[in-house]
């Protein structure tokens, strides 16, 4: 399929923001008892910007700023800011002990950080123990788990600028997402340095992404704006979606996977982006959203597989549908596609409208994919990592073999080295998805 042409993630969202402006690009709650917020396209990209504009003014660009938290709108906008001007991002998993979020701060020599608030007491920790980091900033509201997060001292200034660079308000080192937009819109009507005024080199560090891997020290990526761009471009030429698709965000966005095709992917192709309200309600958000896209790992397409083989059962149903699929299956060679008439009932447990699943970050049962596929929901396996950026391989839009992670993403080369044709070996990836390298890991890299 044809693509578009960008080399950072600025520009893309950027195209977006004016393909897509009215369209809804975020459907969200801060809490889940709280009625459905909304931002759409053109207001996405002016909060990236009043955003990126405030985190200049405090003396952040070129700096290393962590974002750790739940899945949110407020975590996509401070990543999104980063990324598009201000300087390199580090996304941290918020499930790490605290002593390894405080470690991984260290070690990325990191500025500041974008947290929720239930991390205010490791965020303190981290302030008196890590030498490089000056300023904390929470992405949402809500009552801290220690003090509050205000600073009295305003001689103190924020990121080692003096009171007189700043307003009053801002000399402290805690700092909160929703006062730091409109701060930022004044600069921009004041005429201060904005974020589209500053340049993205598309081959420098743009993230910097902790690994787990095999070893018991977390390797840490170092993936560009090219990388990633890259990534986004070789996908959308094998796979097509279409503007207003509904994708729901389940895995983590500090996740490669999840942040370059939940989030970043969605935005390129105009989607309707709804954070999930966690593990526990994503089947009452599939039918509440009326989600057409999911992209997950197995066991989440394993649970969804079990609930059905467990309702058919349980309702009787299970031999009805076992004679009804070889007949689904035989008109579909002859260009009648009846699935999601005939299982119209078991598609509305998923809200209806699922017809999409990306899977990848391990082996999944073909079986699974080839029961969804006939009953019209289909499921494309990929195969990829944080190394490159990070999808290599997939099955697409033209090719769907259950059971095979498909071919090489368009522009992408892959290999086998083995010692004999056919055998098991070493997958070898090339194409401007592989990483810069291992930071500070020069031996690896090489």
């Amino acid at each position: 399929f044809q693509t578009r042409s960008f080399a950072t993630l600025r520009e893309m969202i950027e195209q977006s923001a004016a393909l897509y402006a009215s369209r809804p690009a975020f459907r969200f709650r801060n809490q889940v008892d709280e009625p459905l917020s909304m931002r759409t396209y053109a207001e996405f990209w002016r909060e990236i910007n009043h955003l990126g504009t405030a985190l200049l003014a405090l003396g952040l660009a070129g700096k290393r700023i962590a974002v750790i938290g739940e899945n949110s709108y407020a975590w996509c906008l401070a990543h999104a800011a980063v990324v598009c001007g201000v300087g390199v991002v580090v996304p941290l998993d918020r499930l790490l002990p605290e002593g390894e979020i405080i470690a991984s701060l260290a070690r990325g020599e990191v500025d500041a950080v974008f947290y929720d608030p239930s991390f205010q007491t490791c965020m303190e920790k981290a302030h008196n123990q890590v030498a490089s980091l000056s300023g904390l900033i929470a992405l949402r509201t809500g009552r801290p788990s220690s003090r509050p997060p205000v600073f009295s001292q305003p001689q103190a200034g924020l990121l080692g600028q003096t009171a007189e660079q700043i307003p009053a308000e801002k000399t402290r080192h805690w700092l909160q997402l929703d006062e730091l937009l409109p701060w930022g819109a004044a600069l921009e009507q004041e005429g201060k340095p904005t974020l589209s005024q500053t340049t993205i080199d598309p081959d420098a560090l743009m993230a910097l992404l902790f690994t787990s891997g095999t070893t018991s020290v977390a390797k840490a990526v170092m993936l560009s704006q090219r990388n990633v761009c890259a990534d986004i471009q070789a996908v959308a030429s094998v796979v097509k979606l279409w503007p207003g698709i509904r994708m729901l965000s389940v895995l983590p966005l500090h996740h490669t996977f999840e942040n370059t095709c939940g989030l970043y992917i969605g935005l390129y192709y105009g989607a309707e982006i709804h954070e999930s309200d966690g593990l526990r309600h994503i089947q009452k958000n599939l039918q509440d959203y009326h989600i057409d896209m999911i992209v997950g790992v197995p066991i989440l397409f394993e649970n969804f597989y079990n609930k059905v083989q467990a309702t058919l059962q349980k309702t009787g149903k299970d031999k009805l549908v076992r004679r009804l699929l070889p007949i689904t299956q035989g008109l579909r060679k002859v260009v009648i596609d009846l699935r999601r008439v005939l299982y119209k009932q078991i598609l509305a447990a998923f809200g209806g409208n699922l017809q999409l699943g990306i899977c990848g970050a391990a082996p999944i049962d073909p079986e699974i994919i080839r029961f969804f596929d006939a009953i019209g929901i289909h499921i494309l396996q990929g195969y990829g990592l944080t190394e490159t950026s990070p999808v290599a391989a997939g099955c697409n839009s033209k090719v769907f073999v259950p059971g095979t992670v498909g071919h090489p993403m368009g522009g992408i080369e892959l290999a086998v080295d083995s010692e004999q044709a056919g055998e098991p070996g070493e997958i070898l990836v090339r194409g401007p998805i592989v990483m810069l390298g291992y930071y500070q890991d020069a031996a690896a890299t090489a």
